[in-house]
């Protein structure tokens, strides 16, 4: 990822469902820190679990909450989407 974001092919690097553990991994070699980080929450886990979300924005990385009830309602959602 870093290899295309150095040639100009990508703008940008983002992450999606990496554990916390997972992600201070990567910070450790990366030499570009992801824009964005995709994280799956559900009902009860509130604004900012674990303090993943106020940790995100103190490296300067866009926390994206990524909410899927169920499969079904997710179904239902992306039947939903207008496509242009």
């Amino acid at each position: 990822m870093e290899g295309a974001l150095a040639s100009g092919v990508a703008r940008a690097i983002g992450v999606s469902n990496y554990c916390a553990s997972a992600m201070r991994c990567l910070l450790e070699t990366a030499v570009h820190v992801p824009a964005v980080w995709q994280q799956m929450h559900r009902v009860g886990m509130g604004r900012d679990p674990h303090g993943l979300r106020s940790w995100a924005a103190r490296l300067g990385i866009v926390y994206q909450v990524v909410y899927v009830n169920s499969a079904e309602s997710l179904l239902a959602r992306l039947s939903r989407l207008t496509y242009f």
